[in-house]
């Protein structure tokens, strides 16, 4: 009887157990999709940028008032965000439910020129859609002739 009481509340634990690593990684998981977004734009892998986007998925860019549909326009944008010896490095970040509320330095070979509020909607692991809403300059070099 002892033995089936034992296996009893070991299976409850387990189950429990696995509840909980499931739930955390739920919560986890849009964030882990925009980290390994930024890590691609970081390294210059273009092609592997635009795999984490879903195929319908869109960028806003209220900068600019331009959205950016499907992978080709994507891929554009992509390729002006990967200036040699620049890097997006994502400084806070809040998830709620499939959106995560981010804000990325931007530098250029380690100097700090910008700061970006965006958010991304997060449908699996794929990125539904990015928003740029806004940048804040917190240096911009002065250039003499």
């Amino acid at each position: 009887m002892r033995a089936k009481t034992g296996v009893l509340i070991l299976s409850v634990f387990l189950m429990s157990l696995l509840f909980i690593v499931s739930a955390a990684y739920a919560s986890l998981a849009p964030m882990l999709a925009v980290d390994e977004f930024f890590g691609a734009v970081n390294s210059n892998e273009v092609e592997n940028a635009i795999e984490l986007f879903a195929p319908e998925a869109t960028v806003i860019n209220n900068l600019t008032g331009r959205t950016y549909e499907g992978e080709e326009a994507i891929g554009e944008l992509l390729d002006v965000w990967m200036a040699d010896n620049r890097s997006h490095d994502i400084v806070s970040s809040v998830t709620d439910g499939d959106m995560v509320y981010f804000t990325v330095e931007v530098s250029d070979r380690g100097l700090v020129w910008a700061q970006e509020r965006m958010s991304a909607k997060i449908s699996g692991d794929l990125i539904q859609e990015l928003e740029v809403h806004d940048i804040r300059l917190v240096y911009w070099p002065m250039i003499s002739k």
